[in-house]
């Protein structure tokens, strides 16, 4: 089921065929290697990217859900990524 996307939040629910494409490309390991000062962070956020794009692939017809949410405390913005399952994934 997707997740709900807060206020001022933005939400993408891509299609089974754009997360196969994504997953094939394996984002996870650019995003752990970004060189940037928050390397920790990323790996975190690349570790749970890949995770959830495995279970998507692994379900026929799923797709992965991304929500940006705006910076917290002055930060920088934030990040989910979830497996959707396929009867929620657009066509």
């Amino acid at each position: 089921m997707p997740q709900p996307v807060a206020e001022g939040s933005f939400g993408y629910i891509a299609t089974a065929s754009a997360t196969r494409w994504m997953a094939e490309r394996e984002p996870e390991n650019i995003v752990a290697n970004l060189p940037v000062g928050h390397r920790d962070d990323n790996k975190a956020m690349a570790k749970v990217l890949g995770g959830q794009l495995d279970a998507a692939v692994a379900e026929r017809g799923a797709c992965l859900q991304v929500i940006v949410g705006g910076p917290r405390d002055g930060g920088l913005f934030t990040y989910g990524f979830y497996a959707v399952e396929r009867e929620y994934c657009p066509r």
